[in-house]
């Protein structure tokens, strides 16, 4: 008897243990309380279901409780104040260009209350991986309202569905996306520099010069003069783009011959000439060097200056300018 007893309470254990991992840790859910959604809950949130009408508010409030008596903080959300805001904006626009008109006209907007489940979800992913949890959640205590009676075409019939039934992982939306950074490094630089000698990426400091910048636009002209150094900066090929990254690599290999640590950053439009690594932009081997190296580039300059085909081609930066090397 005491065997049985005994396997009988490891087994309500185990299917405890089982339901606190599948609904995760106990909420709160107290029925005198109402849990409005805050920026606080998090970037991604699943988005249960959504309430039209009068009587919204009071549904949205009753699927909230039942939600979170099984473990999952769910809140509701005021969809119709974005929409007052909206249209009062409206108004005030059409109000503003006709100030001698009094104020008649109101437009109604209709309640429109949401259920959303947070959990502090960091992304789309995380957030989706409690869908297909939240969809299975009980709903036997709840109203059947008319939100969730399907037709069934073939049959003639009208079914119940779970008011879960339909949830799916969305943005919060009291949570702005975040704006991409204009200046972020493009994921592509690391294919683009891959394997090349002078690889801007593999400079192992934070801070370097650039000296020079190669873009698409440089045209590759056909080989007239006798400079050797000059016909490996002009190439061969007709590719402009790849023209100018031909001549960046070369101009690096020359800087290195001139005991600079030379490097090149490739990117889908240019591709960038830059010396020494540093770590920080007051570094004062930074400021340094980019005092030390100016006589040098002027004597590159003064050298290939002669030859009709290069023009300002190979004009450097009036001074050396400090550039975060991208991070990867």
């Amino acid at each position: 008897m005491k065997f049985t007893l005994y396997a009988l309470a490891a087994g309500l254990a185990v299917l405890a243990a089982a339901a606190m991992s599948f609904a995760g840790p106990k909420v709160e859910a107290d029925p005198n309380k109402e849990y409005v959604l805050t920026p606080e809950v998090g970037p991604y949130v699943v988005c249960v279901k959504g309430y039209v009408g009068p009587n919204a508010r009071s549904l949205a409030s009753t699927l909230v409780l039942n939600t979170r008596r099984q473990g999952f903080a769910a809140y509701v959300y005021d969809y119709s104040a974005e929409e007052r805001r909206k249209v009062k904006e409206i108004l005030d626009e059409k109000y503003k260009m006709a100030p001698e008109v009094a104020r008649k006209k109101t437009i109604r907007v209709e309640e429109n209350w949401g259920v959303l489940v947070g959990a502090g979800y960091r992304d789309l992913e995380a957030a989706g991986k409690d869908v297909d949890k939240v969809k299975k959640l009980s709903w036997d205590d709840l109203p059947k309202t008319a939100t969730d009676i399907v037709p069934e075409m073939k049959k003639g019939q009208l079914f119940q569905v779970s008011p879960y039934s339909h949830a799916f992982a969305t943005r919060n939306p009291l949570v702005a996306a975040a704006k991409p950074d204009p200046n972020a490094p493009d994921p592509a630089w690391k294919d683009l520099n891959s394997g090349r000698k002078y690889n801007l990426l593999k400079c192992g400091k934070p801070w370097t010069l650039a000296v020079k910048q190669f873009t698409g636009v440089n045209a590759v002209q056909a080989r007239t003069g006798t400079s050797a150094f000059v016909d490996a900066l002009l190439g061969k090929s007709d590719d402009t783009l790849d023209g100018s990254a031909r001549q960046a690599e070369e101009l690096a290999r020359l800087l290195c011959e001139l005991k600079m640590k030379a490097y090149v950053l490739h990117t889908r439009g240019a591709s960038i000439v830059t010396v020494g690594g540093f770590d920080g932009e007051k570094d004062s081997l930074l400021l340094k060097t980019q005092q030390q190296i100016q006589p040098q580039l002027r004597m590159i300059e003064s050298k290939i200056a002669t030859d009709p085909r290069m023009g300002d081609l190979y004009k450097f930066f009036a001074q050396p300018m400090p550039m975060k090397v991208p991070q990867l």
